[in-house]
């Protein structure tokens, strides 16, 4: 019972979560232009929506990396995460030279080089696929040794190893959180009361951090590294420390409030729902990449930026009633699509992250 109610729980945060992504995509590609940056909205979903994930995927690999081998896990990662990545970037490439060839633009060409990107660009799998790699090595070599006092060392050491991997200054970053889910599971009653005690806390921190995290507090600003670091070693070393805070206590803070609405309404039908959608988080991730940051962003600019439009320049109209409208419509609008398409196909989504 406790392990279903558990499961119910983490599905409910993990569509918070896949939620949260669709509305900073929305806001970043809906017309407002490179003033994203100063959205508050935009600025509270990307103080720690990746590694929210980050830690979920961590919870998730922690129940089932100890039920295979190291290569039996390996293969999973491939099928769940590395593969739908690659085609994720090949039919948003085949979709984006379609669409722009039926619009009579030539700006978008046949090329290996930009499909190529468009693969690596969905660097968030990439990242994901990765972190899981390093963090089930590290287990499987803990268990090869039968020590689990041997883990913290080991997590050291492929925490090291990743700054020599692609995406490295993005592993970097959010390696930690993915730890962090793999020890709330691993961890027991323990780790239980110990979330408890930092998610009370982080309900003071979070809000506290939040109106000083500014645009070189974005990872894809301001980078990981120490050496090359355009605002020097110790300025830098500030922003990762305050990035890495403001991060976890986001999480800590969602976690709660995901927890509680799921003990409050048990049976709610629009909780339930959100717990269903969690199940699809991978595939709506990579679809929303074609009907939001794509085609929904063309029809978002127009009604935004076109005539008569003049409202929607407001912020608060903007950021906190239109672009939540619109990132309920799609995601509920992927959610239909990729269980239906399952349901037709027979195909489950069990057992993965």
């Amino acid at each position: 019972m406790e392990k279903q109610a558990r499961i119910k729980y983490w599905d409910l945060l993990k569509g918070i979560a896949i939620f949260l992504v669709v509305w900073g995509h929305t806001i970043q590609y809906g017309g407002s232009g490179s003033i994203f940056f100063d959205n508050k909205a935009f600025i509270f979903i990307y103080s720690f929506h990746m590694p929210l994930f980050l830690l979920i995927s961590g919870y998730f690999l922690a129940k089932t990396a100890g039920r295979r081998s190291f290569v039996q896990n390996l293969e999973k990662k491939l099928v769940h995460i590395a593969i739908p990545a690659v085609l994720g970037g090949v039919g948003f490439y085949v979709v984006k030279l379609v669409v722009e060839r039926l619009l009579g633009s030539d700006a978008y060409p046949v090329s290996f080089v930009i499909l190529f990107d468009e693969i690596r660009n969905i660097w968030f799998l990439w990242c994901m696929f990765i972190c899981s790699v390093a963090l089930l090595a590290a287990d499987a070599l803990a268990r090869r040794l039968g020590s689990g006092r041997m883990m913290p060392l080991l997590l050291v050491a492929a925490y090291s190893l990743l700054a020599f991997l692609p995406y490295s200054e993005y592993n970097l970053y959010l390696f930690p959180y993915f730890v962090t889910g793999y020890v709330i599971e691993k961890g027991g009653a323990g780790s239980q009361k110990a979330l408890s005690v930092l998610e009370l806390f982080s309900i003071v921190l979070f809000p506290m951090l939040l109106p000083h995290f500014r645009d070189l507090h974005f990872i894809y600003w301001s980078g990981m590294s120490l050496l090359s670091s355009a605002y020097g070693a110790a300025a830098q070393l500030a922003i990762d420390v305050f990035r890495w805070l403001i991060g976890f206590a986001g999480c800590f803070v969602v976690l709660l409030f995901a927890r509680r609405l799921d003990e409050m309404f048990p049976a709610n039908k629009i909780c339930g729902l959100i717990g269903d959608i969690g199940k699809y988080t991978l595939e709506i991730y990579i679809l929303q990449r074609i009907v939001v940051e794509y085609l929904g962003a063309k029809v978002l600019w127009k009604i935004v930026n076109g005539p008569g439009s003049a409202v929607l320049g407001n912020e608060v109209v903007y950021s906190y009633l239109f672009t939540p409208l619109c990132s309920i419509a799609f995601t509920l609008f992927l959610y239909y699509i990729v269980k239906g398409t399952k349901r037709v196909w027979g195909w489950s989504h069990a057992d993965k992250v």
